[in-house]
Order: C-alpha cells, then structure tokens, then sequence
C-alpha cells in the first residue's frame, strides 16, 4: 500500500497537477516511507509499486515471517534478493541467530542461501558445514562472492568441481576460473599418472629385457637403477601393474641371487682360507722357533722327546691345512724337513756350540770332516730370518773363516804346481837342448819345489819323471872331473839366485852347496880361482833374499815385542780407568777376548823378552777374568729371579697380563747379560719352559676362534643352503 501527502495550497488555491507529480515520484514516496509501521512498510513491500519504493520498504523492516515470505515465495526477483539482503543485514547486526533463522526455514539449502548474505553468517556456516553437497550449494548460490569463493575452495573432487563449472560458467566467472583450474589439475594429474603408468610399462620391459642378459657387467648396476625409477612412481600405479613388475622383477633377481649364492660360498671359502692361513703363519713361526731352539740346546735337550714332539704337532698341523696352494705350504714344510734333519744330525754329531768348538780345535787334518758336519748343521740356518742366533753367528764365522783359509791354501798351492810346470817345462828345454849347467839347476830347483808340494798330480809326476829321465841321460855323457862337477855346483849356486825356495831352506841349500864346493876342493893342489870367484858371486847373489828375510825376521820380532808393551800398557789403562760401576759386560767380554787374540797374533818375539812381558800380561787379563766371573755369577742370580717370576705368571688368571708381563720378563732377560756357557743354555731352556706354558694358553684362545670361525662357516654353508631351496 502507497501512503499519500495532501499538498495544501496557499491562498491562491490548490494546484491538482502538482499534487498528482509529487505523489507518482518514487523518491518523495520512500521519503515518504520515514516512520512508518511495520503493516504499512509489508502491505507496501507487497504491493505494484515501483522496486525501489518496495526496496526501500524491505530496507526497513524488522525479523518477521512477512519478511522470510518476501525472501522465499515473492515472485519478483528484485523484491526477493532485497528481501534476502535484509535477513543479511539482521544476521549482520545479530538482530537474529544463524539457528533461529535455520529453524524458521526447514529447507537447508534455502536456509545456507539466506544466510550467504552476512558476511559473519557465511563465516560460521562454512566453519560448520561438513558435506561437500551443502559447500556446492554455497558456491553455486551463495550470496557474495567471498562466500561462493570459499565454499569452491572446499571442493575437491572432480565430480563436484565438474558440477560447480558447469553451474558457474556465465554466472560467475571467479568461480568458474576456480573450478577450471582445479579441474585442469585433474587433467595434468591424469596425464602426469598417464606417463607415470607408460614409465611403469617402460621399465617393466626393461626389466624384462635385462633379465635375458644376465652376463652384462652392469647388470647389477640397471637393476638398481630400475628398482629406483619404480619406487619413484609406485605408489600412484594400479595392482596389475604391480604384478606384473613383481614377475620381471623376480626374473632379474634370479641371476643375482645365484651371484648371492656363489659369492657366500665364495666368502665361506675364503674364511676357510683365512683361517687355515692364520694356521699356517702360526705354525711357520713354531717351525722356525723349533729351528732355533735346536741351534741354541746342548746335547742333553737334543735327546729329549720334546723337540719330537714338536715337530709332529707341526706335521698335523700341516696336514689341516693341506689344501692351500702348494707355494704357501712351502716354506713351512720346508722347516719342517729342516727341523727333522737338524735334529738328527745334531743328535747323530753333537750340539752346535760343541761342533763349533770341536773345529776351532781341529787339526788341518781334521778340519775338512769337521768342516762338513758343520756345514750340513748350519744348512737350515738359511731359512731363518735375521738376527741369527748367536750360536750360528758364531759357527758361520768360525765356518766363513776357514774356508777362506782353504780357499787360500788352495790358490797357493794351484800357484805352486804353475810353478812346477813352468819349471819343468824349461828344463826339459835346456836338457833337450844340451845345456847342462842350466838343465841340473832347473832339475836341482824341480827336487826342492818337490818335496815342498807334496802329493803331486799324475800329470804333474809324469812330467818329472821325464825331467829325471832326461838329467839321467845327460849325466851320462858328461864327463865327472872336478871342473866338471864345480861347474855343477856353480850352475846350482846360479840356480839358486832368485830361487822361490822359503829363506830358511834356500840358506840350508847354500850351506850345502858350500860344503860339497869344499869338499870337492879337498886334495886339489890349487883351486881355480875363477871358478871360485864366480861361485862366490852366485853364493852371495843367493843369499840375498835369506839376508833379508833374518833382518825381516829380527824386525819383526822387535815389532811385536813393542806391539806387546802397547798392548800391555792399553790393558792396563783400560782396567785401572774402566768405570766399573756402570759396566758394559758384553764390551769387557769383546775385550777380554780381542786382548788375547792380539797377543797371540804379536809372536814371535824375542826370547829374552817373552817372559818379561808374559809375566806382566797374565795378571791384567786374570783381573779382566775375575770381574767377568762375578758378572757371570751376577747374570745368574737375575736370570733365576726372571724364571721364579715367570713361573708365577703361569698361575695368573689373567691371561692378557700374563703375557703383557711375560712379554716384559722377554725383554729384561735380553738386557740382563750372558753367564757362564754351561750355565746359559740351562737357565734359558727354564725360562722359556715357563713362557712356553703361557703363550700355550693364548694358542688355545686361538684354537677356540678357530672354533667361533668354523660355527659361522657352517652358518654361512647353511644360508647357501636355504638360498638353494629357495631358487629350487
């Protein structure tokens, strides 16, 4: 209903068409509208007037059913949305509650639609809607576009974005954009799973073609890269495609897991391996200390039953580890064969030190035997690492040195049958040729060289027999008068001259020719003075060298006498100054023993001179003697000790101390000194028995990882052996 003003006119009257203008102007009838009631605002929102004019009505209305009916049946569309946006602003302002308007209209999706028009409705309603049907509603209808925005943002699957886009396309373009989008990342998700399931098939062929050469030497290498490519995508791809990969995959780790197999077996084999080489490396070093210990007892250790059974323990030892190479088994059956032979040989001859000293004292006639047995005990001894035990230190030295005597003793004598050749060779020359003078001298210079070569070679015999024979047969025309026969001595004289006959024997051999020259001249009447004179000459010529070789001599023995006074005077001086407090025994040992060895090299010396000096030597080196023996007794006493501490180790219960310690008794042994020889040996076969019995039990923690290392190859043999089944 339209409410008008009357317009009266002034005096002049009433003016009816200016009346009628005012009343038809929508805007004077919403001013008019200004406090109005509630009737009459309804009965105009109901009637033809102009929208505005209703609109304006609407605007001012109070929460009613008359305003829910306007809002919901009015068949206006500009009346209703103006009907709705009033419900909004009283839903704004909290005239009226979200639940109260719900309950007022039963139906939900007009109740979500009236309520889109408050903001803080529209808030609330989206925070409590749960459906995605009541969120579609809401974008496709909802009052603002916030509203409708937010509602789209809740949508998610593609059956409702499909449903939103269609609805909003050429309504609302924000909306549609929304839902186009999203629907456009449906679209690249199914090309991207598209690809992802063409990538799927891809490797599955890949796989299938890899597992037909398993021979590649990458394949290992493309497995792995294949399963890694899968794993990026499988979680997006179908069952069957699962499937599928499952059985390729299978098929290419088929070759791998026979590789698995062999290689574990392999493993199990070489831990074998390993095992029987530590066995090994054990069992070289026992060979060699057995070596050792053979080169350092005496004869009562040879005879004992420990060393046998030693070397057996090594034999069954070598016969668990039988099937390592041949070269790896050398060397330890090679100390073994060694080991086996010493010991017979030193039990056959006698311990090494009495060996050694048994060709120290040997005659040159006794020297080659000795030599021999010596060198076949020493021959094990080259498979021994260094340092060398002293006792084969000190026979290879004793060793070394006569050979090189022998060695010399041979060139000499090599020397001296050149000599004899040569010598003969000339005189069967001269007796050849007719000269008798030089062809007796020759033969006179071959008898001497003779007798000093001794057992000549036959070729050599033959040869003088042939100068003899020639001599005979030249004496046998030569007539025998006395000129004759001093000629003879004269040519013997001359032959003598330059003679290599050793002095001694050539001046012998000048008195002789000087007595047979005056025994021929007995009963002469007078000598020939020239045949004198010119054996004189050849006698003094001849003598030359043994003049020398007596001035050499008596020089010599001065030499050494004044060598001895030094040596006397320095070993006086080395103990008067020699700081006993702090000795070096082995030092005074080396010295003892080099003192007496120079003063035995200085001989001879004058005869008047030797018991002067031998008198003053004797009692420095008993001096040198008597510290040495209390050293010995000394030594002695500190290697007891280090036996009885060692024997005390045999009862720790701490095996690692004991062997640290033991360890730490090794080395103050080696630091403490030697004793007397008889002593030695005894007080070290004590100690090492001790440290033997410790170091035993270490070999038998060994034999127990033996045992740890053998369980887990049969732990290995056995998962070879599920693997087997499984790929049965």
């Amino acid at each position: 209903m339209i409410f008008r003003k009357r317009s009266r006119k002034s005096k002049g009257g009433l003016d009816l068409k200016k009346t009628k203008d005012r009343a038809l102007d929508p805007k004077a009838q919403i001013e008019a509208l200004a406090g109005k009631p509630e009737a009459q605002l309804i009965a105009v929102a109901n009637s033809d007037a102009p929208d505005a004019v209703r609109t304006a009505a609407i605007a001012q209305l109070r929460y009613s059913p008359e305003l829910l009916a306007l809002a919901q049946n009015h068949e206006r569309g500009r009346v209703q949305q103006s009907a709705r946006k009033r419900l909004g602003e009283l839903l704004q302002e909290e005239q009226i509650s979200l639940s109260q308007l719900q309950s007022d209209v039963p139906d939900r999706q007009l109740w979500m639609t009236l309520a889109s028009h408050s903001v803080r409705a529209g808030q609330h309603l989206l925070q409590d809607l749960t459906e995605p049907a009541d969120y579609l509603h809401l974008a496709i209808y909802g009052a603002t576009i916030d509203v409708r925005q937010a509602a789209a943002e809740k949508l998610h699957t593609r059956d409702e974005l499909e449903q939103l886009c269609q609805a909003a396309q050429g309504r609302d373009k924000t909306v549609y954009r929304l839902a186009k989008s999203r629907l456009d990342e449906f679209k690249i998700e199914d090309a991207r799973q598209a690809e992802r399931e063409a990538e799927g098939h891809a490797i599955c062929n890949k796989l299938r073609q890899l597992s037909r050469v398993p021979e590649d030497p990458l394949y290992a290498a493309k497995l792995d890269k294949l399963e890694q490519d899968w794993r990026a995508i499988a979680e997006a791809l179908p069952v069957e495609l699962h499937t599928l990969y499952q059985e390729v995959l299978s098929a290419c780790q088929a070759p791998l897991l026979a590789q698995a197999q062999a290689r574990a077996e392999e493993q199990a084999q070489q831990a074998q391996r390993e095992q029987m080489q530590n066995k090994l490396h054990v069992a070289v070093e026992q060979a060699e200390a057995v070596l050792r210990s053979l080169y350092g007892t005496d004869e009562a250790a040879l005879n004992d039953d420990s060393f046998s059974a030693r070397i057996q323990q090594l034999q069954q030892t070598l016969v668990s580890i039988e099937s390592l190479p041949e070269a790896e088994l050398a060397p330890l059956k090679r100390h073994i064969h060694n080991a086996e032979r010493l010991l017979a040989h030193l039990r056959e001859h006698g311990s090494l030190p009495s060996l050694t000293q048994a060709l120290e004292e040997s005659s040159d006639d006794e020297s080659a035997h000795e030599q021999s047995i010596l060198k076949e005990a020493l021959r094990a001894s080259r498979q021994l690492r260094h340092p060398l035990p002293e006792t084969v230190s000190a026979a290879q030295a004793l060793l070394d040195q006569r050979q090189a005597s022998a060695k010399a003793e041979r060139r000499a004598r090599d020397k001296q049958l050149r000599e004899l050749e040569q010598l003969i060779r000339r005189g069967l020359a001269a007796a050849n040729g007719g000269r008798v003078r030089q062809a007796r001298g020759i033969h006179r210079a071959s008898l001497e060289q003779r007798a000093a070569a001794g057992d000549l070679p036959n070729h050599i015999s033959a040869q003088l027999e042939k100068l003899d024979a020639a001599i005979e047969r030249l004496s046998d025309w030569h007539e025998f008068a006395v000129t004759p026969k001093k000629h003879e001595l004269i040519e013997q004289m001359q032959g003598l001259v330059d003679s290599p006959m050793a002095p001694e024997d050539l001046a012998r051999k000048i008195h002789e020719l000087q007595d047979d020259w005056k025994q021929l001249s007995k009963g002469v009447p007078h000598a020939d003075e020239q045949l004198w004179q010119e054996f004189q000459a050849a006698s003094e010529k001849a003598f030359a060298p043994c003049r020398e070789f007596f001035d050499a001599q008596a020089k010599e023995r001065e030499a050494n006498q004044a060598h001895r006074d030094r040596l006397i005077e320095q070993l006086q001086t080395y103990v008067d100054g020699y700081d006993w407090d702090n000795p070096d025994w082995k030092q005074v040992e080396n010295t003892f023993r080099q003192a007496r060895q120079e003063w035995r090299q200085y001989w001879p010396v004058p005869r008047q001179a030797a018991k002067t000096q031998q008198a003053r030597f004797e009692p420095l080196m008993d001096q040198l003697h008597d510290k040495l023996s209390e050293a010995y007794e000394r030594h002695k006493a500190a290697k007891e000790q280090l036996i009885a501490q060692a024997q005390q180790l045999t009862e720790e219960t701490n095996l690692e101390t004991a062997i640290t310690s033991a360890k730490t008794l090794q080395a103050r042994w080696k630091t403490i000194g030697k004793t007397r020889p008889r002593d030695d040996s005894r007080l070290w076969k004590s100690f090492r028995r001790h440290c033997d019995a410790i170091f035993a039990r270490r070999q038998e923690q060994y034999a127990a990882a033996d045992q740890a290392r053998q369980e887990q190859l049969d732990q290995a043999k056995e998962i070879i052996a599920r693997l087997e089944a499984l790929l049965a």
